[in-house]
């Protein structure tokens, strides 16, 4: 990218067309050595979309700088919830980066853990793809205000994604939803996903699916 690309692209991602605040994003997500003016536009911008877009850029840069502050932000209740999303998915990329018995590591997953009972379907979404991307910690249950199609929806995505052993914890998300939910539909689309998982290329996974189907009586057919 070119000196008069950066700069244009940091004035478009604070501009008011919603289309050239998301390609300026991508752009700027490609170019790590804006991650400085990035935060100065996040610790100054109100605007949601204008946020949004700025960590969405700063989630490709891969910068572990940035964990203490995507946490707060998933954590403050008066963020849009399209934003702290964004920062969920930061942290999830992030992951890879900490260990896993550091006090950094137990703050993510604790701030993540919170935001599954969050009102918000799209904060409960993001926060499950984070804790898949963990490769560690166990899916946390689902149920109460989290059994929803969007509890369905984020674990049919771990389902494809989600690296062991957390994969093979997505069957007994499916299995608390399918015995909680009290949505007739919900649960026959978590038992054709479980169902599929008993096919899936993994024998733990396998297993997992077969017993969570044995537990909710599911017979087949």
């Amino acid at each position: 990218m070119t000196e008069e690309q950066r700069e244009a692209a940091l004035r478009d991602i604070r501009g008011s067309d919603p289309e050239a605040i998301i390609e300026a994003a991508k752009l700027l997500s490609a170019d790590s050595s804006t991650t400085a003016r990035l935060l100065e536009l996040l610790a100054s911008e109100e605007r949601v979309e204008v946020r949004q877009g700025i960590l969405y850029a700063l989630t490709w840069h891969g910068d572990v700088s940035l964990w203490d502050l995507m946490i707060r932000i998933l954590s403050d209740q008066k963020e849009h919830p399209k934003i702290r999303g964004q920062a969920a998915e930061c942290i999830s990329y992030l992951f890879e980066k900490i260990e896993t018995d550091s006090k950094e590591f137990k703050a993510a997953v604790d701030a993540l853990q919170e935001a599954l009972k969050d009102d918000s379907p799209e904060v409960r979404y993001c926060a499950t793809n984070a804790l898949g991307s963990t490769k560690h910690l166990p899916i946390i249950p689902v149920g109460g205000r989290y059994g929803d199609q969007a509890a369905l929806d984020a674990l049919v995505r771990l389902a494809r994604v989600a690296s062991m052993p957390a994969r093979a914890f997505v069957p007994h998300g499916l299995e608390v939803l399918a015995r909680e939910t009290t949505n007739v539909e919900l649960r026959k689309r978590a038992v054709l996903v479980l169902r599929h998982l008993e096919k899936d290329k993994i024998e733990q996974v396998r297993s997992e699916a077969s017993l969570a189907l044995k537990k909710i009586g599911d017979k087949g057919g």
